[in-house]
Order: structure tokens, then sequence, then C-alpha cells
């Protein structure tokens, strides 16, 4: 089973991201913290598969955040949510994630995007 570890500052999301997730046979774990989520991606007993972020939430967060994950762990696949539709417009190397998904989102879509990055991971 793959894990998908979510970080967001709004708990409805992360309510209604893993019930959609673990209703598409993905383990789950989210959470509200940048730094619960390196926590949780440092722990040797968790082997995560994919992030999904949005930009603001407790401890390290936004871009900055992005950046750390994809330093420390460059094979993680990261979707960014976010409602500043600027980040879709950076050039390639200045974007730290794998995808990015606006807020107001289609569900299908990000689902189609997990499942796309996680293919590739393999």
């Amino acid at each position: 089973m793959k894990t998908i570890l979510i970080v967001d500052d709004a708990h409805s999301t992360l309510a209604m991201l893993k019930e959609e997730f673990e209703g598409a046979g993905y383990e789950v774990l989210t959470t509200d913290s940048g730094k619960e989520a390196l926590d949780i991606l440092n722990n040797p007993s968790k082997d995560v598969d994919l992030l999904i972020t949005n930009l603001r939430h407790a401890g390290p967060k936004g871009l900055d955040f992005i950046w750390l994950i994809k330093k420390t762990w460059p094979d993680l696949p990261v979707i960014c949510l976010t409602a500043f539709s600027e980040y879709k417009d950076l050039p390639p190397h200045q974007r730290p994630f794998d995808a990015l998904v606006e807020k107001s989102y289609d569900l299908s879509n990000l689902k189609d995007s997990v499942a796309s990055l996680i293919d590739q991971k393999k």
C-alpha cells in the first residue's frame, strides 16, 4: 500500500483528503505542521511515497518548506496545493514541487496527479 503524507492548516481539508485517498486505497498520514511532517519523513518506520502540502501551516512553510523537502528527499514527489495562482507561472528551475494544484481544485484532477506521480516513482 502506498503512503501519502498531507500537510495543511485546514483540518477540514485534511479530513476530506484523508477520507478520499483512503477510499482510493492509500495509507494517509496527516498533519497541520511542517515540523511534524519532517518528523514523519525522518521516521525510518514510515515510508512515505508522496507529499501533498499547502503553503500555509505551522513550522517550516511556503516554498522554503518544499525546497527543504526536495533537498532532503529529492525523489519524494511533492504536490503543492495553493490558492496563489502566481506559483503556476514559476519557471521550472524555481519550482520545488512536482505538481501544483490550485485550491478550489477538482478532486479527480488531484487524484490523477497523485496516481501519476506515484507511478513515475516506481
